[in-house]
Order: C-alpha cells, then sequence, then structure tokens
C-alpha cells in the first residue's frame, strides 16, 4: 500500500504543479471571471504541453483510444482515455491514464467521473494492449469555495465502493478559483 500511496502524490503532485504554473493561473483565473464551462479540451492541451516540458515525463498521449472492446455495445467500440502519461523513473511502456472532467457544480463532477469509472470497470481493459496498464487515475475540477469535506463526503456517496485502491478522494486547491479532485 505504501507504494500505492506514494504513485498517487506523485500524480497529485503533477497535477497542482500544472495548475500553480503563472499560465494555468491566468487562465483559470479569465475562465472563472468570464464565467466559462466546458473547458476540457483547453486542460488537455495545456496539460499536454506542460507534460512535454517536464524532466519527470517520459511521453504522452491525448485521446488515447484502446483497441475495439467487444463487450462494449456497438455505438462504444472504443475505449478513449483523455490523457495517458508515462513517468520516466517507471519502466519502459508503463501508463498512467487520466479521464478528466470540469464541473461548475461538484457533485455533477464527481458523478460524472463515477459514471466514467463504472465504464472502465465493466470493460475488458485487456484490450489494452499497446500499453502497460500502472493506474487509472479519474481528475475533477471544481470551484475552489467548496467545502472540501462535503466534497468527499458526497464522492463517499456516489463511489465510495469504486475509488481507485480504497483510497478517499483527495481534494486540493488549486489557486484562488478551482480545487483539484484525484479518485
Amino acid at each position: 500500500m505504501p507504494h500505492l500511496l506514494e504513485e498517487r502524490q506523485k500524480l497529485i503532485a503533477l497535477l497542482v504543479n500544472f495548475f500553480r504554473t503563472k499560465r494555468s493561473r491566468q487562465s483559470l483565473k479569465l475562465l472563472s471571471e468570464s464565467n466559462v464551462s466546458g473547458w476540457e479540451k483547453w486542460w488537455q492541451i495545456e496539460f499536454a504541453m506542460y507534460l512535454s516540458r517536464s524532466r519527470l515525463i517520459d511521453g504522452w498521449k491525448l485521446e488515447h483510444q484502446a483497441p475495439p472492446d467487444p463487450t462494449l455495445d456497438a455505438i462504444k467500440k472504443h475505449i478513449s482515455f483523455d490523457v495517458a502519461l508515462q513517468f520516466k523513473e517507471h519502466a519502459h511502456n508503463e501508463w498512467f491514464l487520466l479521464e478528466l472532467k470540469q464541473s461548475k457544480d461538484f457533485r455533477r463532477c464527481l458523478c460524472q467521473m463515477t459514471e466514467d469509472m463504472r465504464k472502465f470497470i465493466t470493460a475488458d481493459m485487456s484490450h489494452i494492449k499497446a500499453i502497460s496498464l500502472r493506474r487509472i487515475a479519474y481528475i475533477g475540477i471544481v470551484p475552489g469555495h467548496e467545502d472540501n469535506d462535503e466534497i468527499k463526503e458526497y464522492a463517499e456517496d456516489v463511489g465510495g465502493d469504486l475509488w481507485i485502491d480504497n483510497f478517499q478522494v483527495a481534494v486540493r486547491q488549486i489557486g484562488e478559483y478551482h480545487k483539484l479532485i484525484v479518485a
């Protein structure tokens, strides 16, 4: 369990450091002040550019698509992850897969994260052949004024049995306007 906790903390630190960059802080401030929603694609692209410059990262992919999964319905034959990343210190081809969510309502964000988690848990993950799966993490961004305990309590209510590695959901303040949720 300590190894899993260390990996989780390393991922959280990477995300928090991304959101501490001047560019991310300025962009999040503008998005918040302008009341813009639906900025997950911006987040993916900016995070990918950050990963490109990080000394900790060996590689990354956006919208990493796994081979077809026969257990999924005809409409959703592929499983696609928002971001795949590889830390340099890990064995070659070991990847973290990230699903990113953003919402002005933490309840909606956690429900979407739980929905993604259920989708990936029920899928046959053996079809992800091109990579060695190290971990799947579900990441959310919500308004910064929300109460951490309320977020964690709601997370437990909607998906407590699903959260990775049986860890409680982590909540971190990332600047003046937003909080990071990691499950």
